[in-house]
């Protein structure tokens, strides 16, 4: 392991709240929303990354440089394989297939809960609604994709907060839901290389979110 240098510091709750303080959350969050988009870019191996903890502590950021690093990868998995349950992997694809499984909501849970959460959190933070902020910071983890916003913003006055560049986010993890699921409803394994969502995500998708978010001010 390369030893982190000293300037850089850990992005906890705290400091994410405070967004409007030393974090340049306009260079911050691009950044992270382009790790997580790699992670989950199969071109090259076949493989996604699933790091599972993309929270504060494990981001380190340089204030200086503009430089981010991610760190603790202890409960990341590589995913090649997403599966509609368990017992599908076990019947069709075989058990070194399913070391490398992972279901439709494993694949987007970095950028949904992680990402999203952050970019949401800019928001609301931005607009001063920290009656807002304080039900997203106690959110308790939605059981579906659908159920993200009412879980985390059960107050539609706080939904009408978001900016463009998160919805631009949300209607991009919806397609990629959608995309995986209409697959899954063929076949039961699904091979990650084949989510055209997933493999445009950093050539086609980031590009037009990261201008629609230097749009704001």
């Amino acid at each position: 392991f390369r030893a982190v240098p000293q300037r850089f510091i850990s992005l906890e709750s705290q400091d994410l709240i405070e967004l409007g303080g030393t974090l340049d959350a306009k260079s911050f969050l691009p950044q992270l929303l382009l790790v997580a988009l790699r992670f989950l870019e199969p071109l090259q191996t076949g493989f996604i990354v699933i790091h599972g903890d993309l929270a504060g502590g494990n981001l380190l950021w340089d204030p200086a440089t503009r430089e981010l690093q991610v760190i603790d990868f202890e409960t990341a998995k590589l995913c090649r394989i997403i599966v509609l349950n368990d017992k599908d992997c076990t019947s069709n694809s075989g058990s070194s297939d399913c070391a490398v499984s992972c279901d439709a909501f494993s694949v987007l849970h970095d950028v949904m809960s992680e990402v999203l959460k952050l970019l949401v959190l800019y928001d609301l933070v931005s607009a001063l609604a920290w009656n807002c902020v304080e039900d997203l910071m106690h959110a308790e983890k939605p059981a579906t994709l659908q159920d993200w916003i009412p879980f985390n913003l059960p107050d539609s006055r706080c939904q009408l907060l978001l900016s463009d560049s998160s919805r631009q986010l949300l209607r991009w993890i919806a397609s990629v839901n959608s995309e995986i699921q209409e697959q899954l409803q063929r076949e039961r394994t699904v091979l990650v290389s084949s989510i055209k969502q997933l493999v445009e995500g950093v050539t086609h998708f980031f590009p037009q979110w990261a201008a629609e978010f230097g749009k704001r001010k």
